[in-house]
């Protein structure tokens, strides 16, 4: 039931409550339509934030989530694809489903007011093939304490900047996810590595991880067990991965009194 996966990334239960909880106007979340989901009373649909999928004309379930808006326009290649704009509101539990042949390009979805005034967009582009690592960090500087840690995700994106996810991650796909390789170097430590992959029990303290939906998390902390962390420095987090341009990011050690 929780929001969030072992790698801190949004589950799709996520997405309905990001506009429940007013985090969000908007939020649109896909799914192949016929892929024979048996969902349970507390479980939520398998769907992702993404529109890279792998058949052509396969028919998708595209939800739009949405408490502020009146109604929503969905769009495909700049083609209206819902038949104008669908109602969302308290009577459909604040969300809206409209069902779209896959074909690779730009679904955006705008949502408008009861005024008729557009609010909020969500959009959503097909992928190209792999190109390079991207690291974002929750926070890039922190404290020199072993009590401290900075969480890292690492993304495979193409030569554009968008998330690559294989649609299929089974083990008879043909999409084989990359493994990154994390290197860090500084007065500090990789704690842990994962992914919100649900079947991978690889140990967390490997240097390597397979990404799951295009990511995997790497969580850093000042010093080691047998050395405390400097007063002031800086920790370099390398990702790499065969074929993929690498990313590196720093983390400063700052502020805050030295603690072991």
């Amino acid at each position: 039931c929780g929001a969030l996966d072992i790698g801190g990334g949004q589950k799709p239960q996520a997405f309905l409550r990001r506009v429940l909880w007013n985090v969000s106007a908007l939020e649109m979340a896909v799914k192949p339509a016929d892929d024979g989901e048996v969902i349970a009373s507390w479980g939520f649909p398998d769907e992702r934030q993404s529109w890279s999928w792998e058949e052509q004309k396969r028919l998708m379930r595209v939800n739009l989530y949405s408490t502020r808006c009146a109604c929503v326009l969905l769009a495909l290649n700049g083609r209206n694809v819902s038949e104008g704009c669908v109602n969302v509101s308290r009577a459909t539990a604040y969300t809206a489903t409209v069902r779209v042949p896959y074909e690779p390009g730009t679904l955006e979805a705008t949502g408008f007011d009861a005024r008729g005034r557009a609010i909020a967009t969500r959009t959503f582009k097909t992928s190209g093939p792999a190109a390079k690592l991207r690291l974002a960090a929750d926070r890039t500087t922190i404290r020199p304490s072993r009590a401290d840690l900075s969480y890292v995700t690492v993304e495979v994106v193409d030569a554009d900047g968008v998330l690559v996810a294989c649609a299929n991650e089974s083990s008879l796909a043909a999409c084989v996810p990359p493994t990154v390789r994390f290197k860090l170097e500084g007065a500090g430590e990789i704690t842990a590595v994962g992914s919100g992959d649900p079947t991978d029990a690889s140990s967390f303290h490997q240097l390597a991880r397979k990404t799951f939906r295009g990511r995997a998390t790497a969580i850093i902390r000042p010093g080691s067990p047998s050395a405390a962390p400097p007063r002031s420095g800086k920790l370099t987090l390398t990702a790499s991965s065969a074929g993929l341009a690498s990313a590196t990011l720093t983390i400063e050690l700052r502020g805050g009194e030295v603690v072991s």
